[in-house]
């Protein structure tokens, strides 16, 4: 298993803390311009800015030869009903506490927050990376994310990881994390924070907001993901003035570790582009 302090040695330092609405960060890179990187439902489980920021730094180091990165998790805590539009709030809060426009990666639950980020708050970003997210929910996606609540609520949590694993990784990247969730995550620290988020991700529903995003944006995805089949996907980008689609052949919803590689390439060459 990775040793996050030593690979961290590669990389340089980083700060962490807090930000506005008490979202963690984690900060590091010398680009000349800011790059905000939103994580997905696993950050309800584990805050990864305040519990794994030399990891996390190691895993974007090819960013942060390009840019100013700062991964910014979700507040602690979240309230009942607290939506995607409501935590795309507190991120715009915490953005301006950096000091924006930044380009922004949303990955899964956090392109949703991005979505209602880039429509609510256009003077933030200036440039959008949509990936393995939907304009609103999977019918099939609803069904499982209900079922999880459900385990969440009985506090059945290693079924709940293992079936999560199932549907996001393949291979290697399957058994390593069947293997490494049980010992990362236990319990979470605030269980209630995983069912706020997931029911968020259920009602989330930005299509009639979409065509007000201004900045160019890349929507990302995979051909083979179990959770969003690639019509959402087409339709995410249809609905986005000026935006492009990159579909990955044989990427599923863990394409960002499983297709790392193209999946960063695709990223920095559209952040470049739209500089």
């Amino acid at each position: 298993m990775f040793n996050p302090i030593q690979l961290s040695k590669r990389v340089q330092k980083f700060e962490s803390g807090q930000l506005a609405k008490g979202l963690p960060f984690v900060r590091f890179g010398k680009g000349p311009q800011k790059l905000v990187i939103f994580p997905g439902i696993s950050d309800a489980f584990l805050p990864i800015a305040s519990t794994m920021p030399q990891y996390i730094s190691w895993y974007y180091r090819q960013y942060a030869r390009h840019f100013d990165v700062c991964l910014i998790s979700r507040q602690r805590g979240l309230p009942t009903g607290h939506t995607t539009q409501d935590m795309a709030r507190d991120c715009a809060a915490a953005i301006e506490a950096i000091g924006g426009p930044v380009h922004v990666l949303g990955l899964s639950l956090g392109s949703l927050i991005a979505q209602y980020l880039a429509a609510d708050f256009p003077h933030l970003i200036r440039g959008l990376i949509l990936s393995l997210g939907s304009s609103r929910g999977v019918p099939k996606t609803i069904g499982l994310a209900r079922h999880w609540i459900f385990l969440a609520r009985q506090e059945k949590w290693n079924e709940l990881y293992a079936e999560s694993v199932d549907v996001t990784f393949t291979g290697f990247h399957r058994v390593l994390w069947h293997h490494a969730m049980p010992v990362l995550i236990r319990r979470p620290g605030m269980p209630n924070d995983y069912i706020v988020s997931m029911e968020a991700c259920i009602q989330h529903d930005a299509r009639e907001r979409l065509r007000d995003i201004q900045a160019p944006a890349l929507i990302i995805g995979g051909k083979k993901d179990a959770l969003i089949p690639e019509l959402f996907f087409r339709e995410l980008a249809e609905l986005i003035p000026s935006a492009t689609l990159r579909l990955i052949e044989n990427g599923g919803h863990g394409l960002y570790e499983e297709n790392k590689r193209e999946f960063d390439s695709a990223v920095i060459a559209f952040l470049r582009s739209a500089t």
